[in-house]
C-alpha cells in the first residue's frame, strides 16, 4: 500500500500489507496458527470449515481527518482493520470448562499476543503513523463446531494527496 491510496480504493488495500506482515511473523516465531489470510467478513470467514485455528484479515472501516488548511485536498486516511481469530475448542466435554469455549479462549490469548507484538508500533507500507491497537471483542461462539470467534480491530493511517505523483510523496513513518 502507498502512502498515496485513495479513500476509494479497495477496502482490503490495507489488510493485504496486515496479511503479509502476519503471515511472515508466523514463519519467524513458529505460530500454532495454521492459516492467515484476508476475508471479506465474518460471514466469509466462517464459510472455512477448517478444525485448525486461524484468522482472517478484514476491513473495517475507512475515515478521513478534515484538511488542516483552507483550500488543500491533502487528507489523512485511518483505516480499521479487523483481525478475526477463529480457535477450536479442544477440551470440549460435559462438565469440562471446554465445554463453555474456556479452552479455546487460552489459545485465541496467545494468539492474540503473537498479533499484537506484529502489528502493534509497526509501519505498513504507506503509513504516516505506526499501526495501533483500538479494541477487542468476541464475534460468537460456536457450540456445534466447538469454535470461538474473536475479533480485534488495529489503525492504520494513511496520506491522500490527490494532485501529486507517489513518487513526489515522502513516507512520515
Amino acid at each position: 500500500m502507498g502512502s498515496d491510496v485513495s479513500p476509494f480504493a479497495s477496502p482490503l488495500q490495507p489488510c493485504d500489507d496486515v496479511v503479509v506482515r502476519l503471515a511472515e511473523r508466523r514463519k519467524e516465531g513458529n505460530w500454532k496458527m495454521d492459516k492467515i489470510q484476508s476475508a471479506a467478513d465474518l460471514v466469509s470467514a466462517q464459510a472455512d470449515t477448517s478444525k485448525r485455528d486461524r484468522c482472517y484479515v478484514v476491513p473495517l472501516d475507512t475515515s478521513a481527518a478534515e484538511p488542516a488548511l483552507l483550500g488543500v485536498t491533502e487528507q489523512q486516511l485511518t483505516h480499521g482493520v479487523g483481525v478475526i481469530f477463529a480457535a477450536r475448542n479442544h477440551a470440549a466435554g460435559p462438565g469440562r470448562r471446554g465445554a463453555r469455549g474456556g479452552g479455546a479462549l487460552n489459545d485465541i490469548e496467545e494468539h492474540r499476543d503473537n498479533v499484537a507484538h506484529a502489528l502493534i508500533g509497526w509501519c505498513a507500507p504507506g503509513a504516516v503513523f505506526p499501526t495501533t491497537y483500538r479494541r477487542g471483542t468476541l464475534l460468537r461462539f460456536d457450540a456445534a463446531a466447538a469454535t470461538i470467534w474473536w475479533q480485534d480491530e488495529y489503525r492504520v493511517e494513511t496520506r491522500w494527496w490527490p494532485q501529486q505523483q507517489p513518487e513526489q510523496q515522502q513516507e512520515d513513518c
